[in-house]
């Protein structure tokens, strides 16, 4: 990648570019540069008269951590990755997932590996890849460092590839969960990406072992629970979050959703203890005594004041009002507040939010 432009620790995109912004040209030339360390891109002019009046060549660059991820949107490219750029990029340490809701694909390894839409291929970035992106291409390049695999027992045992073909249940839950990450990173809180960092890693080392062939295998209820769990708390804000949506967005069968999280209470009281916990960490430590407690509790889904306050209290013990009213009596050293009796409550809480995930 080229020279990163300096961003806040909230932020995950470095770069989010539209060719309606800058034109074709310069848009191509901007993304053949961002991909100049990695392989030598070529870009092949648009048909404007096949495109939507509304469609646009798109580049987002995103960090997770140790990965880096790339969304493309372009009608066609090819790419070379010769010795050289192995040599000079210092990239032969880590593997590129490369997925795609769009178009079609071809890379060239040791062998030609065609990725059709919705599949997923992993390629050893220390062996030379020719590629080819056609048919309106819209997809993901996600640079995973080596270690972070090898140390979940990992390995292409010599190879220099391996594909999730798009029509296998494992290729669809790892397509579908970059797909829907991908639609949320701009609103990721840092601790949702570090999470994210770890979480793709051990998705893909369950996911596309040569051994791991069943749902049923114990590595991939475990990548899949990971997923969905991951899922559920860059959704929590949206209304529609519940069993429907997560069938739809990861690919899954209702059933094998339910069972995952019988241990959790089920799938509906989970979303509820996560969206309360959303809840407690946005009164606890967010002092901001203009915000109204309905307002906090509609914003993560619950539209029944007396109903929050009941769940909120069976939770934590306390009621939402005499939580903020126990943090702002410690923030302004109020001792004559009654409130201030929950002092020791809020410290001990305050420690389990932060180290909650």
């Amino acid at each position: 990648m080229s020279t990163k432009p300096q961003t806040s620790e909230t932020e995950s995109a470095i770069l989010n570019l539209d060719s309606r912004q800058v034109g074709d040209e310069q848009f191509a030339d901007i993304l053949h540069d961002s991909l100049a360390p990695v392989a030598d891109a070529r870009f092949l002019k648009n048909d404007n008269s096949s495109r939507a009046n509304d469609s646009s060549n798109q580049l987002q660059v995103y960090t997770l951590g140790d990965l880096s991820a790339l969304h493309i949107s372009y009608q066609s490219f090819v790419y070379k990755r010769t010795r050289k750029h192995i040599t000079d990029s210092g990239q032969g340490d880590s593997y590129l997932l490369v997925t795609q809701r769009k178009g079609g694909s071809c890379t060239q390894t040791d062998r030609s590996v065609l990725l059709e839409t919705g599949g997923c291929a992993l390629f050893d970035m220390d062996k030379p890849l020719v590629g080819h992106m056609e048919k309106e291409f819209d997809g993901y390049y996600i640079f995973i460092p080596k270690r972070a695999l090898h140390q979940l027992g990992f390995s292409l045992n010599g190879r220099a590839d391996r594909l999730l073909p798009a029509n296998s249940p494992a290729g669809a839950m790892l397509s579908g969960a970059i797909f829907n990450m991908g639609t949320s990173l701009d609103q990721a809180t840092p601790k949702q990406l570090q999470a994210i960092s770890h979480t793709l890693p051990a998705m893909i080392n369950h996911l596309m072992m040569p051994d791991i062939s069943s749902d049923e295998n114990p590595a991939i209820r475990s990548a899949t629970l990971a997923a969905i769990m991951t899922y559920i708390d860059l959704h929590l804000h949206e209304p529609e979050l519940g069993v429907d949506s997560i069938v739809k967005a990861l690919h899954r069968s209702r059933a094998s959703v339910y069972r995952l999280f019988t241990e959790e209470g089920g799938i509906a009281a989970y979303i509820q203890r996560r969206r309360l916990h959303a809840c407690y960490q946005e009164l606890a430590l967010d002092i901001a005594p203009e915000k109204r407690i309905i307002d906090i509790a509609v914003k993560w889904g619950f539209n029944n004041h007396s109903h929050f306050t009941r769940l909120f209290r069976e939770s934590y013990g306390i009621t939402p009002s005499s939580l903020r009213d126990a943090v702002m009596a410690e923030e302004l050293n109020s001792v004559n507040r009654p409130a201030q009796n929950y002092s020791e409550h809020i410290n001990r809480r305050k420690q389990w939010i932060l180290q909650s995930p």
